[in-house]
């Protein structure tokens, strides 16, 4: 189903930085499913429960992905791209070499 509001938002790709953050995301979520899968009540010797041991270190991961995405984002560096548009760049540099090439035509 396509987004009225935003046509194009299936057809976005990652940015480089989009790409650490979502590897990040993963090693998050596998770092935390380890213990908690393996954890075992010391009284009883019972685990969590299944719903709990899958989806906490899901959310976690999707949680970190937010937050890291919503903090390079106040960097002004891009996490998603439209595609033919190159956002490699940070807004500031792109002002800098349009300023940079303003200078060389004089």
């Amino acid at each position: 189903m396509e987004d009225p509001l935003h046509p194009d938002s299936s057809k976005a790709k990652l940015t480089g930085p989009g790409c650490v953050v979502t590897l990040l995301s993963v090693v998050v979520i596998f770092t935390l499913a380890l213990p908690i899968v393996r954890w075992r009540d010391p009284d009883t010797g019972e685990p969590l429960p299944r719903f709990i041991a899958i989806f906490t270190p899901i959310i976690a991961g999707a949680c970190f992905n937010a937050a890291a995405s919503y903090v390079l984002r106040l960097f002004g560096i891009a996490v998603w791209a439209k595609p033919g548009t190159d956002h490699s760049f940070t807004t500031e540099d792109t002002q800098a070499q349009a300023d940079g090439a303003d200078d060389n035509r004089e």
